[in-house]
């Protein structure tokens, strides 16, 4: 396996286990031990923790977005409430996802994660309202009707 991919098998493994602990209480060890390699091989990927859990982030936000417009495609009405009912929809990747960005939220203490949530946030309200084409208002209902759901998807497994 070639190092790019054996790199996005490190991506998604770091995604479940940082969503599941959050970054300080996630190993390294225990992310190179889901995917199969030694953990020096995961610094020859990624020379520290930080570097991968902010590839990971921009991996997810990447995700994210494609999931927003692919949602956005299946609405027939694109209002908010319609949008945000389609996104929530039961899916274990959907899920990991959603963790993963409560992690993120939850290390924005940290100045150079701060930035980071900062951006994501921005560029989801961004594909959101591309996406649902919905006004101001009704993307405003729409996040915090999924940040809801999200809690209880999380909650409900």
């Amino acid at each position: 396996m070639k190092a790019d991919e054996r790199r996005a098998l490190v991506v998604r493994a770091a995604l479940v286990e940082f969503g599941q602990r959050g970054y300080e209480a996630t190993s390294t060890v225990a992310i190179a031990d889901r995917v199969g390699v030694s953990q020096p091989y995961l610094f020859r990927l990624f020379k520290t923790k930080r570097k991968l859990f902010e590839e990971t982030a921009e991996w997810a936000l990447l995700e994210l977005c494609r999931l927003f417009r692919e949602v956005g495609r299946e609405c027939a009405t694109h209002s908010a409430g319609e949008f945000a009912e389609a996104f929530a929809k039961p899916s274990a990747a959907r899920r990991d996802l959603m963790r993963f960005e409560l992690a993120l939220c939850a290390a924005a203490g940290d100045p150079g994660f701060a930035e980071v949530a900062r951006r994501h946030f921005a560029s989801l309200w961004t594909e959101a309202a591309r996406a649902a084409g919905a006004p101001e208002h009704e993307l405003q209902e729409f996040f915090a009707g999924l940040s809801l759901m999200i809690v209880r998807s999380l909650l409900d497994e």
